[in-house]
């Protein structure tokens, strides 16, 4: 296994291929980075920096933004932290059915330093509002939920990454 800009590869040729392109860091992150409650926190593949949870705290926004249905959502902003930022389409981490942006906390930490990094709570998850129709709480209102953010925070093109329901919901946008 080799390092390259932080990451651990094991198949060297096709994520270079995808780092000429800008997306290789994505790529390494999602092949290579499991959630800390697999591996424990030790798991720095991704981190170069080992920036603890204290320090990375001050590293995005908390912002809302308001579904279809009057709802006041939250999403996590992890601005871009270098000038290669400059033009990209932002990252958007969509959790798995119930959990929320913490979950992306260390991939969002190491994108943002060439990527914006958005990191939406669907509601009822998190610091999002809950919704008073359970009926609600199904893919497509998600998605719709989502569409929301996005026309709101003014992004037309974007790179979507997703965990379980979060990578459905990718499929559907």
């Amino acid at each position: 296994m080799a390092r390259e800009g932080g990451c651990a590869h094991r198949v060297g040729q096709p994520v270079r291929q995808l780092e000429d392109r800008g997306l290789g860091a994505i790529v390494c992150c999602l092949r290579f980075c499991a959630h800390r409650a697999i591996v424990g926190a030790s798991n720095r593949a991704c981190n170069p920096g080992k920036m603890d949870y204290r320090e990375a705290m001050g590293q995005f926004t908390d912002r809302y933004w308001t579904s279809s249905d009057g709802l006041k959502l939250h999403y996590r902003d992890y601005p871009a932290r270098s000038a290669a930022g400059e033009g990209r389409p932002p990252v958007i981490c969509l959790p798995g059915l119930t959990r929320n942006a913490r979950d992306f906390e260390d991939l969002a930490e190491h994108l943002s330093q060439q990527w914006r990094v958005l990191c939406p709570e669907m509601r009822g998850r998190g610091d999002s509002e809950y919704a008073s129709d359970s009926a609600s709480y199904n893919p497509l209102q998600y998605v719709q939920d989502v569409s929301a953010l996005l026309q709101q925070a003014e992004i037309g093109r974007f790179v979507a990454i997703g965990t379980s329901l979060g990578g459905l919901m990718t499929i559907i946008v």
